[in-house]
Order: structure tokens, then sequence, then C-alpha cells
């Protein structure tokens, strides 16, 4: 028992450490600048944990059952499409920001207008985001597969369900700490947005902008590694 205790509360660790990979944060956080309010970042996060934990168990169920091994070529193949959809995603911030699907609103009020306060408007679109993070998660879940197989416990393949276990854990400390990270940047987010003194949601619109121009060059640079890596086999 204390032996699986600290196996499962490794996992938990890891978990929590694997969540702030840099793509894990570039795409999460381009979503919750979509819809920065705290509890909105909160759900995107956990939908984002949820399509990690549902790749990742589908695998490492596979990699328990039937001795699944994923090779070169899959993984390459995961880590290019990652890529991609940080591309995608990035653009896909900026064009909002471009078509001002961002919009920062003054409001007066008072019998002379001497209340100013700055909201955000935008359309919902937030039945699509929501879909949308769940599929971004599955994808880095799957890219993130080969990597989760090396670091389980070699003596654990013999016992699916603790293997199991073992996974299930490693995504809740994946969730909690991306649940912490969203609700932490989403707050950042909603006051920069409403709080005159910090420039009438100036600020706000920035980071938003970087977050998605990070996010494409961070893709860029994903698929020119992989790219290089490929090279490097065929050599």
């Amino acid at each position: 028992m204390t032996a699986l205790f600290l196996v499962l509360s490794t996992a938990l660790l890891l978990g929590a450490l694997h969540a702030f990979d840099a793509d894990h944060l570039a795409a999460v956080t381009v979503f919750i600048a979509r819809r920065p309010a705290p509890l909105a970042a909160l759900s995107f996060a956990l939908r984002w944990g949820m399509g990690h934990a549902a790749t990742l168990l589908a695998v490492g169920s596979a990699a328990a059952f039937l001795r699944l091994t994923i090779t070169p070529d899959l993984e390459a193949a995961a880590e290019m499409a990652v890529g991609l959809m940080l591309v995608a995603v990035g653009a896909w911030a900026l064009h909002g920001i471009s078509r001002g699907r961002l919009l920062i609103e003054q409001h007066l009020h008072g019998e002379h207008g001497e209340h100013r306060h700055t909201h955000l408007h935008r359309p919902d679109h937030s039945l699509t985001s929501r879909h949308s993070i769940f599929w971004v998660g599955a994808l880095h879940g799957l890219a993130g597969s080969a990597g989760l197989l090396v670091i389980i416990p070699v003596g654990m393949m013999s016992s699916v369900g603790t293997v199991i276990a073992w996974i299930v854990t490693f995504n809740v400390g994946v969730s909690i700490a991306m649940g912490l990270y969203a609700m932490a940047i989403g707050g950042i987010f909603t006051r920069l947005s409403g709080n005159p003194s910090t420039g009438g949601g100036g600020w706000y619109m920035w980071l938003a902008g970087a977050a998605g121009t990070a996010t494409v060059l961070l893709g860029l640079f994903w698929i020119g590694q992989t790219v290089v890596g490929l090279a490097g086999r065929g050599a």
C-alpha cells in the first residue's frame, strides 16, 4: 500500500509538471484570451484536461492490454500535428483580434459622465471553443503518449489496474495544475481588460496579440524540430 501511494503521488507530481509544457500553456492561453473570466478559463482548462486524459487513457490501456508501443513514425506524426495545431490556434486568435472579435468599449456613467469603465464585448463562440479545446487536449495527449509510456514503471505493466490508476492520477495532476494556471491568467486578463488605470484595456489587447503570435511561432518551431528529427533519422 505504501509503495502504491508513493507511485501514485509521483504520478500526481509528474502530471502537474507536465501541464506546464510550453505547447500546453500556449494553446490554453489563446482560448483563455477569448473568454478570460476566471470560471470560463477554468472550464477551458478542465475540458482541455479531459481531452488530454481521454487520449492517454486510450493509449495507456492499449499498451497494458495489447502491449502496444508507439513507433517513431507515429510519434513524429503526432508532434507534427501539434505544431500545425499551434499555428492554427495562434492564427485564429490573431484573426479574431484583427476582425474586432475582442471589442473593448468604454462606458460613461453619472449625470455628467464622470464615471468611466471599460468592458470587453465579444460574440459568443463558447460552444465552438469548448469543443475545440477538448480536441486540442486530445492531440496533446496523443503527442505525449510515447513519453508517458516511457515513465510508467516497467513493473506496473503486468497490472492493468495499476497502470490505469497511474494514468488517471497523472491526468488529475495535469488538470489541477492547468486549472490553477487558467484561473490565474484569466483573472489577470479580466483585471487588465476592465481597469482604466491599466490603459483602458490596451494591455489586454496587447497580451492577447502576444499570446497568439507566440503560439504561431512556437508551432513553427515545433514543426521545424520535427522535420529536423525526421531528416536525422533518414540520413
